[in-house]
């Protein structure tokens, strides 16, 4: 941990995910993108934009990139999402010195990877059948999605938050506050049903949230509900718990 009286030292870069972000599900409006780019501009700090689920927009248009606002910026990719996890076959989009550096860094790092599974990969997007593929899957991912939000709104008590994304495959689910989530996260694990607690995505010691991230991306709709109904119910038998104790201890 640095010194309260440390120098300040400015970021050399910052890596963002402005579509559907990993975990919370956040998209950034297009107000956010340029207030973003705007800032950072004024920094001299470089972007890398990820756009791995740029592609799982599933209500209302995509947003510009935003390497469209400032092509300085580098934007990477995967088909991973999009296509098959073990595909394993992403691309930077890059411009001027840093460019030169990549391909030369991938040179070293993959020693020039799999031509065969790049040449089908190249094909297939030539064929115009990838755009084919996303609006099936996205029509796929969007009923999961609707799912699992009907479902938390069914089973899960009032004052717990959490929004439907717009893409991606993640909900953020904020607990209330006299339910821990590693306790939840210990029930299920009994239960068979696997969710991620917030703390996996923070510092280990700065962990504001109480909170889940729960993925629709995987199983089918009655699944999602039947989980959710579980989790809800762990959820809710916690709050009747302490509820008890609360009464028990009033005068």
């Amino acid at each position: 941990m640095a010194c309260p009286d440390a120098p300040f030292r400015r970021p050399r870069f910052v890596t963002v995910n402005p579509d559907h972000q990993n975990p919370t599900g956040l998209h950034w409006s297009m107000p956010e993108r340029h207030r973003f780019v705007r800032l950072t501009g004024e920094l001299e700090m470089q972007v890398i934009e990820d756009g791995a689920y740029r592609d799982l927009t599933y209500d209302g248009p995509q947003l510009v990139p935003l390497r469209a606002l400032d092509p300085s910026i580098v934007y990477i990719g995967t088909f991973s999402k999009t296509l098959m996890p073990g595909l394993r076959i992403g691309y930077v989009v890059a411009s001027g010195p840093l460019r030169e550096q990549f391909i030369t860094l991938r040179r070293i790092a993959s020693c020039g990877g799999s031509g065969v599974t790049e040449r089908a990969l190249a094909d297939y997007m030539s064929s115009g059948m990838y755009e084919t593929h996303l609006t099936r899957i996205q029509g796929e991912y969007r009923t999961r999605r609707d799912a699992m939000c009907e479902a938390l709104q069914a089973y899960f008590p009032s004052d717990a938050q959490w929004s439907c994304p717009k893409g991606g495959f993640f909900m953020w689910v904020q607990l209330p506050p006299d339910v821990p989530v590693m306790e939840v996260f210990r029930m299920m694990m009994e239960r068979g049903i696997v969710i991620a607690p917030g703390s996996l995505f923070y510092p280990a010691e700065d962990n504001p949230q109480n909170a889940l991230r729960l993925s629709f991306a995987r199983h089918t709709p009655d699944t999602l509900r039947y989980a959710v109904k579980k989790i809800g119910e762990c959820i809710n038998s916690i709050v009747r718990h302490n509820q008890r104790l609360g009464d028990a201890k009033t005068p």
